[in-house]
């Protein structure tokens, strides 16, 4: 893991220095017009979120090793800033860490990724390595997070309230008749099966303690969640949508559209996305045909500006797939005790998903998806 140089080290400004491995310059998640920077490995990667554009393109165009002279010279002609304020900025991110006095190499994971080409397996790498047993929350935000905008227009479809078929089913029996299949031909699905598989997946939660009363249609929480500080907080981060197949998929539904995204507060189904039509759900599967003819198929979304808010890259992600694990099972074991058949899969073509929900990829990404339909007669 690189280090930060020391005080005799910065001191020099003729000092040869070399940017630290594992250095990628991002979009920001949670400023629009901003940049984000982040560098090092595992716990001890470190990362600024508040980058001005100019100060990224100064960054992405240093090439070392370089000097803490030459690189205050050159960022007072990048920035227009006085030559004492170019050297203080420096020296700040020498004492960051972000500069070292000796050149250090790649980790072998992330020379395997990087020579596939996979640049951001590559980054992931390196952000989580050897931080299994680690966690290290962000300090708390002062601003409201940024939260997936659950809103009801006129066109809504409300669905109907769930059934009693539950009432009597054997939570441990679900539990072990689930199964994956790849066979959905001949597989129907009601607007009331939709509609307890939903609820059952993703119903409101009410917290424990006074808020209890105070918050009745509190978002879902997670298993997973509830374990970490900040057990109370919605489970934002995460929104399914729902698509219809357009042969198959519930006709009531199919008059109003095939793209929805519901809502688990108000128990609604929101008309999404103006995307291009498919023909069949293996174009977004990279021609996967495991689920073709399945009426309907649900697609669980991260909100990654949230995550990134609340935790340290090195571990924003591990957490997502936690509370993204946590979902899907309780999908899976809800759908088994409704007599659904179910096929899931992380194999998305993740882009054109967001084409047509009409979700930005790099701040509310498909990330499972899970396809329904009833057992065969």
């Amino acid at each position: 893991m690189t280090q930060a140089p020391d005080a005799q080290t910065i001191a020099s400004p003729d000092q040869e220095m070399w940017l630290v491995p594992h250095t990628a310059v991002t979009r920001s998640l949670t400023e629009p017009t901003g940049f984000r920077i982040a560098w090092g490995e595992g716990p001890a990667r470190d990362e600024i979120t508040d980058l001005s554009p100019a100060l990224a393109e100064w960054l992405l165009s240093l090439n070392s090793p370089v000097t803490p002279r030459r690189m205050a010279h050159t960022l007072q002609t990048a920035l227009r800033i006085p030559s004492a304020e170019a050297s203080a900025l420096v020296a700040g991110l020498i004492n960051r860490g972000l500069f070292a006095s000796q050149p250090h190499s790649l980790s072998e994971g992330h020379r395997i990724w990087s020579a596939i080409g996979w640049h951001d397996a590559a980054a992931l790498h390196s952000a989580t390595r050897d931080t299994a047993l680690r966690y290290e929350p962000l300090d708390a935000p002062t601003d409201d997070l940024p939260s997936v905008t659950d809103h009801t227009s006129v066109h809504a479809v409300a669905l109907p309230p769930v059934s009693r078929s539950l009432d009597q089913a054997d939570f441990f029996t679900a539990f072990k008749d689930r199964r994956t299949h790849r066979n959905f031909q001949n597989t129907t699905l009601t607007v009331q099966q939709l509609a307890d598989l939903l609820h059952w997946t993703f119903r409101p939660a009410v917290p424990n303690g006074p808020a209890a009363a105070e918050d009745s249609a509190s978002r879902p929480v997670t298993p997973f969640s509830a374990q970490r500080p900040g057990a109370d907080l919605p489970a934002e981060p995460l929104t399914a949508f729902v698509l219809l197949d357009p042969k198959t998929g519930p006709a009531e539904l199919l008059k109003v559209d095939w793209r929805f995204r519901y809502s688990a507060r108000h128990h609604t189904l929101e008309p999404a996305g103006n995307g291009p039509k498919i023909e069949s759900i293996s174009e977004l599967l990279w021609d996967q045909d495991f689920s073709v003819g399945a009426p309907a198929f649900i697609i669980f979304c991260v909100n990654w500006r949230e995550y990134m808010a609340r935790h340290r890259s090195s571990y924003g992600y591990r957490l997502s797939q936690l509370d993204l694990g946590s979902f899907m099972q309780t999908a899976l074991v809800a759908a088994s005790a409704l007599h659904l058949r179910t096929f899931l899969t992380p194999a998305l073509d993740d882009e054109r998903f967001a084409q047509i929900l009409g979700t930005e990829d790099s701040e509310q990404a498909p990330c499972y998806m899970l396809a329904i339909g009833g057992r065969e007669s």
